[in-house]
């Protein structure tokens, strides 16, 4: 006999309780709902299962067999049998595997708890790698999810690449959250025989969905201190920037021991892309960099390995423009450059602004 699915929209006793059943078959009995090889939804909770019972009294739904829920757009719950309390919105699966779309990430367990947006769960595996066969994976005794605040939390937790354990840890926690919030960044370390210590400790801070400001106060124990802030902002869909300003301050002693020019280093950095200033096919590429000394760039504060020294003096400054249609290209482009080792760059060579007109063979 072929099944045919049918649809039950209606309201359940005395008062408006909204439930729609989709199923091969589906009944009341006194004052349970039954389903069949079918589903409910409910309170914006989507459960799929080959038998569902909701009891209107209790407040309980059942679901056994092929228990597949989902109650938002990002995660779902996969089990053989599930207890749903309705009212406290409480939720008991035997066994557990739940699947969030929003970071990739998966818990498995033998059984697990909901209560209030926070799972409980024993003897657990999870990972953000494939489920059938993950590349690493982390085997817990007792795992707590936070899903409200994104946190994770493993009891005994081990870490095996593929069936190899690797690391073990009395408790392990971290964030789940992908979303864009202030706070502190992870602290950057280096060491330098002549600079000492290095340590800085980024604060990042959102200015709304489309900015943000990062500072970076920087101290290196032997040389001086300094602080550096990044500006970032997204003016359209095609275009984003970046400016950057900085100044660090050497010690009295440093600056005498190595007989430098500036005891202070400062400059000022600003990036700009567009890719549909005015036109449909045109680009803008902005990059102006100005500072007292090429020190300044060596010193930023993101050059913990004390790398990226530049080797020239000398600051190259661009502003490019090109458009193209058709087969016709037009380009202008202007360099601006200045020698930090000079007290005035009106000698420094300058290259005039070029301008570049081209058109393409139909062939």
């Amino acid at each position: 006999m072929i099944k045919i699915f049918f649809l039950f929209i209606f309201f359940i006793f005395s008062y408006s309780e909204d439930i729609k059943v989709f199923g091969s078959n589906a009944n009341i009995k006194n004052h349970k709902v039954i389903i069949y090889d079918g589903m409910m939804i409910k309170d914006g909770m989507l459960i799929s299962a080959k038998n569902i019972i909701y009891d209107k009294l209790k407040h309980i739904i059942i679901a056994k067999g092929n228990v597949y829920i989902n109650y938002d757009k990002n995660d779902f719950i996969l089990s053989n049998e599930v207890k749903i309390d309705t009212k406290s919105k409480k939720i008991v699966a035997k066994p557990f595997f739940l699947f969030d779309f929003y970071d990739n990430s998966w818990i498995l367990s033998k059984t697990a708890i909901k209560k209030d947006n926070v799972y409980f769960s024993k003897k657990t595996i999870s990972s953000t790698c494939n489920a059938q066969n993950p590349d690493w994976k982390i085997i817990s005794t007792s795992v707590k999810y936070d899903k409200e605040n994104k946190w994770l939390a493993l009891y005994n937790p081990t870490l095996y690449l593929k069936n190899i354990p690797i690391l073990y840890l009395p408790y392990l926690g971290f964030s789940l959250d992908r979303t864009r919030s202030s706070g502190f960044l992870r602290p950057l370390f280096g060491f330098s025989e002549n600079e000492g210590f290095l340590l800085t400790t980024p604060y990042y801070k959102t200015l709304g969905l489309s900015a943000d400001l990062e500072i970076d106060p920087t101290i290196r124990t032997k040389r001086g201190k300094g602080l550096y802030s990044t500006f970032r902002f997204v003016h359209s869909a095609t275009s984003k920037g970046m400016l950057r300003i900085g100044e660090f301050d050497d010690f009295s002693k440093y600056t005498k021991k190595y007989n430098l020019a500036n005891k202070k280093h400062y400059g000022i950095e600003f990036k700009y892309t567009n890719y549909n200033l005015y036109l449909p096919n045109d680009r803008l590429y902005v990059d102006l960099k100005n500072a007292n000394d090429i020190d300044y760039f060596y010193l930023d504060a993101y050059n913990y390995m004390f790398q990226n020294y530049l080797s020239s003096k000398i600051l190259t400054s661009n502003i490019n423009y090109y458009t193209y249609k058709n087969n016709n290209y037009l380009g202008v482009y202007f360099k601006y450059f200045k020698d930090t080792s000079k007290i005035s760059n009106e000698d420094t060579m300058q290259i005039l602004p070029d301008i570049n007109y081209h058109i393409f063979n139909h062939s």
